[in-house]
């Protein structure tokens, strides 16, 4: 009877126990946050209604007054903004003007993290300010030149947020439209008849700012894929510097120049877009291995794609 009474009194405070720890571990277990995504990591805020709110979704497993924080790239704190009471098991979804005070965050790269009466939770998610349309630094063939009358054109740019479309409009004529190929920013090779035309370059960066520039040309018969290819000086001293020049008459896929000795074995490879215009790369004299040629000929062949040219190169 004794042993009965004592089980009687353990099982049901045993039962307690597990109980209050089964509620522990779930509580523990349960998220605050079950997700949180960006819907939009490129924002403008610059008023001219394309890319200007932040949006982000989120779903809460637990109800809270809910907000955030704003940190800066080096994990500075920025801001902290309240969005009110948000219940469990809801998604939601948010959309913020990035307009702190009235005035636009400065452009950069920021994380955000939710919070959740006070406590940050889930996961951080980034995004990049931008209120800067993309600048063009480069372009090839050079504005004004000639150009033969099947042309490709290359653009070099500086952009924060990195460029999300590019296309060139011909002569003003929306339906003779060029796609950009990116990243590279190049066109494809394309076809102008003879004469002088406008092309429009149109670049849109991942938040949604625009630049558009005007270049003319004048498009003259094609002229040589390879127009020279050199060696300077020639022959090179053994162990002293020379410099390889290739000239590109017509816009062509690549251009690749091999060295070979005089055992028909290569030496040296230099592989280069075929970009229209002089090309040049500094060679110390040694081979694919690092280590200086022994004097004597070598060959060299530039090739493109519609075009060879071989030459010697000697080493004294």
């Amino acid at each position: 009877m004794k042993s009965e009474a004592v089980w009687c009194i353990l099982i049901p405070g045993m039962l307690g126990l597990l109980i209050f720890f089964i509620g522990i571990t779930c509580s523990a277990g349960s998220p605050l946050v079950a997700k949180v995504e960006i819907l939009e990591p490129y924002v403008s805020p610059n008023g001219d209604g394309v890319k200007d709110l932040l949006r982000f979704a989120y779903q809460l497993g637990s109800s809270g007054q809910v907000g955030f924080r704003l940190y800066d790239r080096k994990g500075e704190r920025v801001l902290e903004e309240t969005l009110g009471w948000r219940s469990a098991g809801v998604r939601y979804e948010e959309a913020w003007d990035c307009m702190p005070d009235g005035k636009p965050l400065p452009e950069g790269a920021y994380s955000l993290r939710l919070l959740l009466d006070g406590r940050e939770v889930g996961e951080r998610i980034f995004f990049i300010v931008d209120v800067t349309p993309p600048e063009i630094l480069f372009i090839s063939p050079s504005p004004g030149s000639k150009v033969p009358i099947y042309t490709m054109l290359i653009i070099r740019v500086k952009e924060l947020s990195g460029v999300g479309e590019g296309y060139l409009i011909i002569d003003s004529d929306p339906e003779n439209r060029v796609k950009l190929l990116l990243p590279s920013l190049r066109s494809p090779i394309f076809p102008l008849p003879p004469g002088r035309h406008s092309i429009e370059i149109h670049l849109v960066d991942r938040a949604g700012n625009e630049t558009v520039e005007v270049v003319e040309y004048e498009a003259t018969p094609v002229t040589e894929e390879i127009v020279y290819a050199r060696c300077l000086p020639n022959p090179v001293r053994r162990g002293g510097k020379a410099r390889f020049i290739v000239k590109i008459g017509a816009p062509t896929t690549e251009v690749e120049l091999v060295l070979y000795d005089p055992a028909g074995r290569v030496v040296f490879r230099w592989r280069m877009p075929g970009e229209m215009g002089e090309h040049s790369i500094e060679w110390d004299g040694r081979d694919l291995r690092g280590k200086p040629l022994p004097r004597g000929v070598y060959f060299c062949r530039v090739r493109a794609e519609n075009a060879v040219k071989t030459f010697r190169v000697g080493i004294r």
